[in-house]
């Protein structure tokens, strides 16, 4: 009787394991099921991609100890159906893994286990999953998300999800970029596809990017005012918003002047004369030689008026509605891992799927207003305010994390689930104050 027991009591807990299935393996998904995602990240800073297996195993090992913990929670068994190593702008790795609930996988098929971890991100094959009745492929890829709008809206609130192309790349008084001053918001957008930022303003003022280093000034909807400048926002915003290819050539009465052209005494006084708010920085070049480049340069603007802004703070409880609710009052971008945003004025970046819904929440450290150019930077990025999670504020204590679910920290890093609400992610510390963090919903 007791080696009987003892067999039912085994074949019992057996029953009620999980597996979960390396990417690869020849699994049939329960239909209709929705995939469950994890992340994790170091806080050491990335200087090479390829070198750092080091910090890549780490997080590994714990996104395996998240999906085997949150797979425990389930009957059924699951599979690696996406995964992925992103550097962040900031420079900092993380990483990502969804997974996807299966009935049954035949050979060849892999089983993730403690003893062979790693796996959790290995895309050493593909291989499709059979949804019945119709099969699904899957790549182990990089969410790459496309910026592009495939219904091709005209409308302002679509135009930052459009596709981006420039044809004129010379900037002149009279032409920028294919665009004058006096025209209108619609004619640039037409002119070029899409803006990489778009900003809404106090007093009926726009400002839209495109890409890192040109600005235009929009009153009432039409231009009054271009910007060039490398640093045109402080850097650990510029980092975020996707780089432009466009090389911009600059007219001068004697030549055409390049971005990263070495200026002449004559190229300094046309510029001067013809541009007239306009500034230059020196370069060392060589053995202590020293050669002038372009810094900043104006064309057009509206002296009297101090430009101040005011957007709206999200509600993390209700984000895509409060996303919706807000959308004239937030900061439209492309990111530059060309991702559509929204970044709101309580440093909360918001991260868009292709059906238009929050997909990740990132926490910004503040940035305030240095190393910019933009004109009335201090006024702009002044008004931005620290974010709030749930009870939790930007620079509270460790401790204040551990109350709003459950937490484990490493290198800098709580990796954090809520107890309470649908997130789950990172918080990033600094001198055991949080300053930053990378959330993702947790969708059932």
């Amino acid at each position: 009787m007791r080696v009987v027991l003892c067999f039912f009591l085994l074949f019992s807990g057996a029953s009620f394991s999980n597996n979960l299935y390396k990417h690869g393996s020849n699994c049939e998904v329960v239909e209709g099921s929705k995939t469950i995602k994890f992340q994790a990240e170091t806080r050491k800073v990335v200087k090479s991609f390829d070198k750092n297996e080091e910090l890549m195993e780490k997080i590994r090992k714990r996104l395996y100890e998240k999906v085997s913990t949150r797979i425990a929670e389930y009957e059924s068994d699951f599979v690696v159906k996406k995964a992925s190593f992103n550097k962040r702008a900031w420079g900092h790795l993380i990483g990502f893994v969804e997974i996807i609930p299966v009935n049954s996988c035949k050979d060849p098929s892999v089983i993730i286990t403690e003893n062979n971890q790693h796996l959790i991100t290995d895309n050493s094959f593909s291989y499709s999953m059979a949804l019945n009745p119709n099969p699904i492929s899957l790549n182990l890829s990089i969410d790459n998300t496309s910026a592009s709008n495939e219904n091709g809206e005209s409308e302002e609130k679509e135009s930052i999800f459009k596709s981006q192309e420039l044809l004129n790349m010379t900037v002149s008084p009279e032409n920028i970029l294919g665009i004058s001053i006096g025209d209108s918001f619609e004619h640039a957008l037409n002119n070029f596809g899409r803006f990489s930022l778009v900003w809404p303003l106090e007093n009926n003022y726009k400002l839209a990017l495109i890409g890192r280093k040109n600005a235009f000034l929009f009153k009432d909807n039409v231009l009054v005012q271009y910007q060039y400048s490398p640093s045109l926002l402080p850097v650990k915003l510029r980092n975020i918003v996707e780089m432009s290819e466009l090389d911009v050539e600059f007219k001068t009465p004697s030549r055409t002047i390049k971005e990263s052209s070495l200026l002449t005494d004559i190229d300094l006084h046309e510029l001067s004369q013809l541009y007239g708010d306009v500034s230059f920085k020196t370069l060392i070049i060589g053995d202590m030689e020293k050669e002038q480049a372009l810094k900043s340069l104006v064309i057009g603007g509206d002296e009297n008026h101090t430009l101040t802004s005011s957007l709206e703070c999200l509600n993390e409880k209700d984000l895509n509605n409060s996303i919706l609710q807000n959308e004239n009052k937030l900061v439209k971008l492309v990111s530059y891992m060309k991702k559509r945003a929204f970044l709101s004025g309580c440093n909360q970046l918001v991260f868009l799927n292709s059906s238009k819904e929050a997909r990740e929440l990132t926490l910004l450290e503040d940035w305030g207003n240095m190393n910019s150019e933009l004109i009335d930077a201090k006024e702009l990025f002044d008004s931005f305010k620290p974010w709030q999670f749930l009870s939790l504020a930007y620079g509270d204590s460790i401790a204040h994390v551990s109350k709003l679910g459950s937490v484990s920290m490493e290198d800098e890093v709580i990796d954090f689930k809520s107890s309470s609400s649908f997130w789950e992610g990172s918080f990033v510390t600094e001198q055991k104050k949080v300053v930053s963090a990378n959330l993702i919903p947790i969708r059932e």
